[in-house]
């Protein structure tokens, strides 16, 4: 279950464009959100001692720029809670997510660059690599923020593999608490010469566990280069999401669907879940056992 949530803050509006669905996710959820700011400890010049005294006032103001966003974000019902942490942004997200318990990092995938704050375009994507907690990428670039209401169709892409389906528990969860259908996809290479029977065998008995559950759920297989089809797809079917997983350390390379999700995260425009292999293992365990 997701609990409570993670958004990265580094003082710009580009990085706040990540708040209006963590929000609305939280809110649908009973999450708590947790509103995090890293402050980076600056480098002294070569042979003088260093003072704290700089980091001490970078942390203090970030504490102030998060509890005035955190203000407007509470509800009687929506709990907010912020943090400003000294140290290197990536470790820092890593660290205090898991030290927290958080079950979700929504973050935006472009932010203020230069020396005077930590966000810049490669932090998302360096979160996305290390972190164990799943990482829900928002692209600040597009004209439209996303908010959870507008999330009503989750693209699953899945190869037949146990590690692809370890995002399907909170992709579940998500559809379930925004109301969202789920479209379970498989590509099959060309090569296989359209045996899709196998393919949708597969789909259906996952999409038959979902429909138990109350989720609204569509299958396809399509056939073609994985990347490319899935975001031809998701590009001319109004997908508002797409959730998948990536390698962890110990996934197989033969596990096609982590190298998809890589290419995928850092060329969509739309929000992008991305969990990281044996992440969700216990849950799939669970679905795998109630069968």
């Amino acid at each position: 279950m997701i609990n409570r949530i993670l958004v990265p803050l580094d003082g710009s509006g580009l990085a706040e464009r990540a708040l209006p669905l963590a929000w609305g996710i939280a809110s649908r959820t009973s999450s708590e959100l947790l509103l995090l700011s890293a402050v980076v400890p600056q480098e002294p010049w070569a042979g003088q001692a260093r003072s704290d005294s700089n980091d001490s006032a970078e942390k203090a103001a970030a504490n102030e720029y998060l509890e005035a966003l955190a203000e407007r974000l509470r509800t009687p019902k929506q709990k907010v809670r912020t943090v400003a942490v000294t140290g290197r942004a990536v470790p820092a997200i890593c660290s205090a997510a898991e030290a927290s318990g958080c079950d979700l990092i929504v973050i935006a995938t472009h932010g203020r660059s230069g020396a005077e704050r930590w966000y810049v375009g490669s932090v998302a994507e360096r979160v996305r690599h290390a972190s164990r907690v799943p990482v829900l990428l928002v692209h600040a670039a597009r004209e439209t923020i996303p908010q959870a209401a507008t999330i009503e169709k989750i693209l699953v892409p899945l190869d037949g593999s146990k590690l692809a389906e370890e995002v399907l528990p909170l992709a579940e969860e998500l559809a379930q608490s925004l109301g969202a259908t789920i479209v379970l996809q498989q590509v099959v290479p060309v090569s296989v010469n359209g045996d899709v029977d196998k393919p949708k065998e597969y789909l259906l008995s996952i999409a038959h566990d979902f429909a138990a559950k109350g989720v609204d759920v569509e299958t396809r297989v399509d056939s073609g280069l994985p990347t490319q089809t899935i975001l031809e797809y998701a590009d001319t079917n109004n997908v508002d999401l797409i959730a998948m997983t990536t390698h962890g350390h110990t996934a197989s390379d033969r596990f096609v669907m982590g190298s998809v999700a890589d290419a995928i995260s850092r060329t969509v425009e739309i929000p992008c879940l991305v969990a990281r292999a044996h992440n969700a293992a216990g849950a799939i365990d669970q679905r795998s056992s109630s069968k």
